[in-house]
């Protein structure tokens, strides 16, 4: 990524409001600041955490905090970078020209994705989130124009990243990702970004009897299916 002089990079991890989401998220942040200070490049890098940007909850999805962000870091930043609590970083090649994101397609029509491009699912790329994705300025002006004047066609979130890129797309109106070998959900030789699967201990086991499975079906399945998932 290129910084354009003095504009910055903005890395929003997606972090949430649960203590130990918000812990960890914060020590992602600190990490990142440091490896950008090692640099001598602490100015051209912002790290946020996407929990504190509002007191609003649908944040965690994305798109809702696009308008705030634009607002507050648009006219200093030339790229926004979005990435996991577990995603790491290496700053030094994240500051070089790199583009946008790691691709995942569909192999077949998924329901989850409501069916889209069920023609030729392989046709249509979005964001692996562990290996972190980035928008430009531009783009995100345009976005964030585009949600202040105009509303979401759904609240409902099931996969986020694929319906940020549907959205980012806009019935071809808009780009589709495009694809950095650099950004890796695991580590290799020349990865700007990749995903760590350590899981620190976060607390003792929630009891069974504090377990509760809901089952989303509709009324003619309770018989057969409802049972059968019980």
């Amino acid at each position: 990524m290129s910084t354009g002089g003095t504009q910055e990079v903005v890395v929003v991890i997606q972090s949430q409001r649960n203590s130990y989401h918000a812990r960890r998220g914060e020590q992602r942040k600190v990490e990142i600041l440091q490896q950008a200070a090692d640099l001598g490049q602490g100015g051209l890098l912002r790290v946020l955490l996407l929990h504190q940007l509002s007191e609003f909850e649908g944040d965690w999805s994305v798109l809702p905090a696009l308008p705030r962000l634009f607002a507050a870091y648009g006219r200093r930043a030339s790229w926004f970078f979005f990435v996991e609590e577990e995603t790491r970083l290496k700053v030094a090649a994240l500051l070089q020209e790199w583009f946008l994101g790691s691709g995942l397609h569909d192999d077949e029509a998924s329901i989850i994705h409501h069916y889209a491009f069920a023609e030729d699912p392989g046709s249509f790329s979005y964001p692996d989130p562990r290996a972190g994705w980035a928008v430009s300025t531009p783009l995100l002006k345009r976005l964030a124009v585009r949600l202040q004047h105009g509303s979401l066609k759904s609240d409902f979130t099931i996969d986020l990243h694929h319906e940020v890129a549907l959205y980012v797309w806009d019935d071809g109106k808009g780009p589709k990702l495009t694809a950095v070998a650099e950004f890796c959900s695991q580590r290799r030789d020349g990865c700007a970004t990749w995903f760590t699967t350590y899981l620190p201990y976060c607390g003792e086991p929630v009891p069974k009897t504090d377990v509760f499975v809901a089952v989303k079906t509709c009324q003619k399945f309770h018989q057969d299916r409802g049972e059968g998932a019980a």
